[in-house]
């Protein structure tokens, strides 16, 4: 995974832009090459917010990961 933006500002959004890629590497072929580009709202202008708004796009993130390995697993 490449994280080409990361950034937010107290009480505004937070933008996530990650590249990310599943590589078979005992067939050595790739499975999926996607990027995925997320943004969270803080509810607050306070840095505890802030910190909670950064951490959700890294939560759906990972759900996306999870759903395109499973996805490519089930592929034959």
């Amino acid at each position: 995974m490449t994280v080409n933006r990361f950034d937010g500002q107290l009480g505004n959004t937070v933008w996530l832009n990650a590249a990310w890629s599943i590589r078979d590497l005992k067939a050595k072929k790739m499975l999926a090459v996607k990027t995925s580009v997320i943004q969270e709202k803080a509810a607050a202008q306070d840095y505890a917010a802030l910190v909670a708004a950064e951490s959700r796009p890294f939560a759906a993130l990972s759900r996306e990961i999870a759903a395109e390995l499973d996805r490519a697993l089930k592929t034959p």
